[in-house]
């Protein structure tokens, strides 16, 4: 997982590739990044639980608890 959260961060990020999402299966948790600039995002959040929208679909949210 740690080359999800590094290296392929920074080429979707290079890519301005306008979010990236990281599944941690092991933690049930889903690391979010949005807003390239460069080799990195600006920002980031981590969900544990709840509903999460993507920009993409913004009226399809996806439910945590249902996921893992």
């Amino acid at each position: 997982m740690q080359k999800d959260l590094e290296l392929k961060k920074s080429i979707y990020a290079a890519a301005n590739i306008p979010e990236y999402w990281v599944l941690d299966l092991a933690s049930k948790k889903i690391h979010v990044f949005r807003n390239p600039q460069g080799n990195d995002y600006l920002d980031y959040w981590v969900w544990e639980q709840g509903e999460l929208a993507s920009l993409a679909f913004p009226d399809l949210p996806v439910s945590l608890e249902k996921l893992f």
